[in-house]
């Protein structure tokens, strides 16, 4: 292969026939010099080198021990031995010179003078440095890879300090010759290489590639129109398609930097790449990292799909062993992905380039992603440089590049003590609250989405917060760091500010009152946090002095209260502490205090430390913040009465009774008093006292006529009570018009007065109240006495004003005579009794009343007239008829009807017994007409009509006693046939209801019979009928037999569910089906026990239920197979650790052991008994035991090493030309080989890599 760059080689050897020979010694410093010079040059300078060496080369393609992680595998060069060995410096001059190193002097010394060239030194320093930090000199000896740092800081001191071009070609020289010269390999096993063809064949020199380039401008598949192989429809033509099914497999990268494919780190941070990869198959076989020039990278040991990719990084990679026939799933849709995780290690950030600057840009090196697919089609080309598919490249940066400081908003700015010399507490809370954000200048386009956006944990990248002049410095856990002006993060504290209620704001007064209960209010507020709030005395009392004189005060301490009361607000920026109690103290005593707040930022509202006596200077105490003289003052400056809204009218002003002053407090209100200069009741002043029963002790009246309102505290306001009554007019107003309205209401009820009478009087009453009323009015009436005076005489006029009256009672009179006239004429009547003339007496007498009524209710006088006219015609019209005779005679002769109507209806009785009973009834009928009419009374005839009637209807013939025996007979069966019903225990209550109903119907039936019988023998008959009848009724049970059938039923189902279940045993079976039998008989004697239908119901379901419930779970089986399943696992931890075994053979081991198990637990599932499932454990689990592979691979190769020994250690013995004592040496030499391998092969854990061991001991 000839490097695109060599145009040298490129041109010598187009159409040049390349000669080859085979491979012979070639000196190792030789080759390694040409080694080195084709890492960085290619192959064109490697070549050329090689001329130096020798023109006769071949080329080898065996892997170069010197490839690094980006680098191309490089041809080893070797040669025919020649006369002359050139030496490493020859070798490497030969190559500086021909990379161009003296051309480039000559045109130095030919040039005028220019600008200094340092791309290739400086391209070259970059180039090595890459190498150093990707691991490409690993395989280098630790002191060579020193001294080549040493000369590579050089040649950078040259690049930065060099003033001629010849300074900086000698530079690069020196580093050429370095890189070159003075590497040194660590020792390696020597390997046996398998011979290959030369890529300098002439099979392909010169030949041009073909069928490798797409179609112009396409990425598609002609289509010819050809048939769809799926479908087996013709596809139309002139439709590009993609050849989807013949596409390599995919790598789905996401870059930080996609034009040059490189991903970054960032230092001290955990990194995890997810990678997806896929295959249009949906299909591969595995998906890799590879080293350049597809090298592979070395496994992480004991682990099964991860490989170590060097500086701290693993990566879980799929079918790591690429084992053929092993295929996962990775479609598009659902890719498989490899994962890179890490962190970098020591190895990095010892490399100068770890800088933690946020420029720092250490590149860990390259690595590509192989993917195959089921196909076999693969991603990865040649893997040598960034044109790759596979290609991406990982490079190391500064936390100091991810983040940045946000400027916060003012609202969002953190308090501190000082901007210039914050305490440790600030620089926390500096910590605590700064607001990360990820850096908007981060080219890494994988935090593309992220630019500005705040990070959610910033405590886990950032160590340290300083303040450094006016910059706040944020230290992250790599130490890199990140400034920002302090005043945009920060702002200086500001105490506390705390509000208090002030009387007097300008003494710094708040008025207590005495008596009553107390309720102030102390407010804080600070722009961060308010962290306690109290109220402390003066001086050394740096406590709650306000205690001493009876009240409380709330305490918050942590934004919390802990006593009294107080409040503190969600955002903790204001919070409230209360005074209440009531004051021990009086009027005039007063004492100091200071509300105190802290916030959070130890910023402290009233910072003096208690330093404030009695002693200082008022006006220098008022100063300080918080600062207040509590000053108690009585209740009446704090209140005053209110002037009365009415008066209370009173008998005697001068004499005021207990209760006409109970109106008068109800009268009484207090208000605010409007001469106090208290500024917490400014407000109010003037306003009444809306409790002030609670501000009252006592209201009373003194001997000079004064109004008494006396405080809870003692204190007392006055007033004159003059202001609250006045004399009370209304009762003597009163007395004269309930007098009027007595005396017309007495002459309008004046029966005897006629309207017109009435009307004359009720006149005379009106003036004599209308005088009264006056003089009572009159203002001269002042006094009681007065009063009583004028009301006397008014009441007197009234009470003789009384109405003349005549017409009516010459009206009673006609009314009188008529009713006498009316009696008489009664009396003589004899077709009356007694009662009916009284009765008569009292009708004319009740039209009498009525005409003197209307007499009386007439107005008029011509009313009465007509009054007394009508009542003499209606007392005269009073004409009586006899009633009682008469009705009497009527219910004899209808009790005589009935009693012959109810012979004629007995049954019981023949036609000469119903004839000869209604004879007996007639006379007996005819006897009490006659002493109906002997009667003089009421009483007498209604005597003689209930005898009458009685006797008629005494008349009662005796039933035949043959009816009456047989219907005792038949009722004798119904009451025997009952009590048999009821005592059986197989009917419910509505079975044995039925059942009665119908023996009832048939005895009711059979009397029936026995009534309509008219012969001895017909009765006889039908009493025997109707017995039989009674006793056929034997009614059969339903509802408990059915009930018990049902349950029998759910029984015999739950049974055959039991034997159905093949994971119980037979004990197990019999267990559940006794549980089941015995819910069963449990639920049938239930049903024996209830007695109505409903209760049957309930009773069957119960019992359905409560067997089916009967759901036996299996234990034997279960427990048998997790014990075979302890003994696999147990089994297999002890194939794994045995050492002894390669992979495969641990792999049929535990195959042969899983197949053993299942045995067991398929041998399980088939016992019956609990002793048979025993039984079938314990043969499984000695049968999983039993499973004990014998190792075969490693002890094989053991002894093929030990035969080696023996036959080398012969073949020593065997030598002439060794002395004892290097025989002894050689043969240790061999023996240590052999230990070594056979070490090795205790080491190796699969069949090749025994082999290979073996082999390569």
């Amino acid at each position: 292969m000839i490097g695109k760059n060599n145009q040298y080689l490129k041109k010598t050897k187009e159409g040049t026939k390349v000669e080859t020979y085979s491979i012979k010694k070639f000196k190792v410093g030789t080759a390694s010099v040409v080694i080195g010079a084709s890492i960085f040059f290619g192959a064109g300078a490697v070549a050329q080198a090689g001329e130096e060496v020798s023109k006769n080369t071949t080329a080898d393609n065996s892997k170069n021990e010197d490839a690094t992680l980006g680098g191309a595998v490089s041809e080893k060069v070797v040669a025919k031995p020649v006369v002359k060995e050139a030496t490493k410096e020859e070798v490497a001059a030969g190559v500086a010179a021909k990379l161009g190193v003296k051309e480039t002097e000559k045109e130095a010394e030919k040039e005028p003078a220019k600008a200094l060239d340092k791309i290739q030194l400086s391209s070259f320093i970059s180039e090595i440095e890459g190498k150093i930090s990707s691991g490409a000199y690993a395989n280098k000896t630790e002191e060579s890879v020193a001294n080549l740092i040493v000369d590579l800081n050089s040649a950078k001191a040259t690049l930065e300090s060099a003033t001629t071009q010849d300074e900086l070609t000698k530079a690069y020289q020196k580093l050429v010759v370095s890189v070159n010269s003075k590497l040194r390999n660590k020792p390696v096993e020597k390997k046996e290489t398998p011979a290959v063809k030369s890529i300098t064949s002439n099979e392909t020199v010169g030949k041009k590639v073909e069928d490798t380039e797409k179609k112009v401008e396409t990425n598609s598949i002609e289509n010819t129109g050809s048939k769809d192989p799926r479908t087996g429809k013709e596809i139309a033509k002139n439709t590009a398609f993609r050849a989807a099914i013949n596409q390599d497999p995919k790598v789905d990268f996401t870059f930080s930097i996609p034009s040059k494919k490189e991903i970054y780190i960032y230092n001290e941070e955990n990194f995890r790449l997810e990678i997806p990869v896929y295959s249009e198959t949906g299909k591969i076989r595995y998906a890799t990292i590879k080293q350049g020039s597809r090298n592979k990278f070395a496994n992480v040991p004991d682990t099964t799909d991860q490989l170590d990719i060097q500086f701290g990084f693993t990566a879980t990679v799929i079918n790591r062993d690429e084992i053929a026939g092993v295929t996962s799933d990775a479609s598009k849709e659902n890719p498989a992905k490899i994962v890179i995780t890490g962190r970098p290690n020591d190895v990095l950030k010892n490399m100068p380039q770890y800088t933690k600057q946020e420029n720092q840009t250490l590149n860990v090196g390259t690595r590509y992603i192989q993917v195959v697919d089921d196909q076999g089609r693969e991603n990865l080309k040649k893997g040598t440089d960034i044109t790759d598919p596979g290609y991406f490249y990982l490079v190391l940066k500064s936390q100091a590049k991810k983040y940045a400081l946000r400027s916060q908003p003012t609202d969002e700015k953190i308090s501190v003590s000082s901007l210039t010399n914050p305490t440790a507490e600030d620089l926390k809370k500096i910590k605590d609250s700064i607001q990360l954000e990820y850096s908007q200048n981060n080219e890494d386009a994988r935090l593309a989405d992220k630019r500005g956006t705040l990070v959610e944990h910033p405590e886990d990248v950032i160590q340290s917060v300083s303040i450094v002049g006016n910059n706040i410095v944020v230290t992250f856990t790599d130490g890199s760091t990140k400034t920002k002006p302090v005043g945009e993060i920060v702002r200086k504290n500001t105490p506390p500010t705390v509000n208090l209620p002030y009387s007097n704001e300008a003494n710094r007064n708040i008025y207590i009152y005495s008596g009553e209960e107390t309720d102030l209010t102390f407010t804080a507020t600070d722009e961060s946090k308010i962290k306690d709030l109290k109220l402390r005395g003066p001086g050394d009392i740096n406590y709650n002095n306000a205690t001493s004189f009876g009240l409380a005060v709330g305490n918050i301490v942590d934004s919390t209260v802990t006593s009294g009361e107080g409040s503190v607000s969600e955002n903790k920026k204001t919070a409230t502490i209360k005074m209440t109690g009531t004051t021990s103290l009086r009027d005039g005593q007063k004492w100091t205090s200071i509300i105190v707040a802290k916030d959070d930022n130890n910023g402290e509202s009233a910072p003096f430390n208690g330093r404030i006596n009695a002693t200082t200077n008022p006006a220098e105490r008022q100063k300080i913040e918080g600062y207040v003289e509590f000053v108690v003052k009585n209740q009446t400056k704090k209140y005053d009465i209110k002037a009365p809204e009415g008066k209370v009218n009173v008998v005697d002003p001068t004499n005021v009774t207990a209760e006409e002053f109970e109106k008068i407090k109800e009268k009484v209100k207090i208000e605010y008093s409007q001469t106090n200069d208290d500024a917490n009741l400014t407000s109010k002043r003037g306003q009444a006292v809306e409790n002030q029963a609670t501000r009252i002790s006592t209201i009373t009246k003194d001997a000079s006529g004064n109004l008494v309102v006396t405080y809870k505290d003692g204190s007392t306001d006055t007033k004159p009570l003059s202001e609250y009554v006045s004399l009370n007019k209304q009762p003597a107003i009163d007395a004269i018009n309930t007098a009027a309205d007595n005396k017309i209401a007495e002459i309008n009820s004046n029966a005897n007065a006629t309207a017109e009478e009435k009307v004359a009087a009720i006149e005379k009453v009106n003036a004599d109240k209308m005088k009264a009323l006056t003089a009572i009015n009159d203002n001269s009436v002042t006094t009681k006495s007065a009063l009583d005076n004028a009301k006397t005489s008014g009441t007197i006029a009234i009470g003789n004003d009384n109405p003349v009256a005549m017409k009516k009672d010459t009206a009673k009179v006609a009314i009188d005579t008529a009713l006498r006239e009316k009696e008489a004429a009664i009396d003589a009547n004899n077709d009356l009794t007694t009662e009916e003339k009284n009765a008569a007496k009292a009708d004319a007498q009740a039209k009498s009343t009525a005409a003197k009524t209307a007499i009386d209710n007439a107005t008029t006088n011509a009313a009465v007239d007509s009054a007394k006219t009508a009542g003499t015609t209606s007392v005269s019209s009073v004409t009586p008829t006899a009633t009682a005779k008469p009705a009497a005679k009527k219910a004899i002769d209808e009790a005589l009807k009935a009693k012959e109507a109810q012979l004629d209806a007995r049954a019981d009785l023949t036609a000469e017994e119903k004839k000869a009973a209604k004879a007996d009834a007639q006379a007996r009928a005819t006897a009490a007409k006659a002493a109906i009419d002997n009667a003089t009374t009421n009483a007498t005839v209604d005597s003689a009509k209930t005898s009458g009637v009685v006797d008629v209807e005494s008349v009662n013939p005796q039933a035949s006693q043959k009816k009456n025996d047989a219907k005792n007979a038949v009722d004798e069966a119904l009451k025997a046939k009952e009590a048999a019903i009821d005592a059986r225990a197989d009917l419910t209550d509505e079975e044995k209801t039925a059942a009665k109903a119908d023996a009832k119907d048939k005895a009711d039936a059979a009397k029936q019979a026995i009534d309509k019988a008219t012969t001895n023998d017909a009765v006889t008959q039908a009493k025997n009928n109707g017995a039989t009848s009674v006793d056929s009724v034997n009614p059969t049970a339903q509802a408990k037999p059915a009930a018990k059938k049902a349950i029998d039923d759910a029984l015999k189902a739950k049974n055959d569910a039991i034997d159905a279940r093949t994971d119980l045993t037979d004990e197990e079976k019999t267990a559940a089906k006794a549980d089941a039998k015995a819910k069963a008989d449990a639920a049938k004697t239930a049903i024996d026990n209830v007695t109505t239908n409903d209760a049957v119901t309930q009773a069957k379901n119960d019992g359905a239920t409560s067997v089916d419930s009967v759901n036996p779970t299996a234990q034997a089986k279960p427990a048998a197979k997790q014990a075979i399943e302890d003994a696999l696992k147990a089994k297999n931890d002890t194939i794994d650790a045995n050492n002894d075994l390669t992979a495969e053979e641990k792999a049929k081991a535990k195959e042969d052991a899983r197949a053993k198990a299942d045995a067991a637990k398929t041998a399980i599932d088939n016992a019956t008994t609990n002793e048979a499932v025993e039984q079938a454990k314990a043969d499984g689990a000695t049968s999983v035991n039993n499973v004990n592979p014998t190792a075969q691979a490693k002890p094989a190769a053991k002894q093929a090493i030990e035969y080696a020994l023996k036959a080398k250690n012969d073949a020593i013995d065997a030598r002439t030309d060794l002395t004892d004592e290097e025989k002894t040496a050689a043969k240790a030499d061999a023996k240590a080989k052999a230990d070594a391998a056979k070490q090795a092969i205790d080491n190796v854990t699969t069949n090749d890599a025994v082999t290979q061991a073996k082999n390569d001991g």
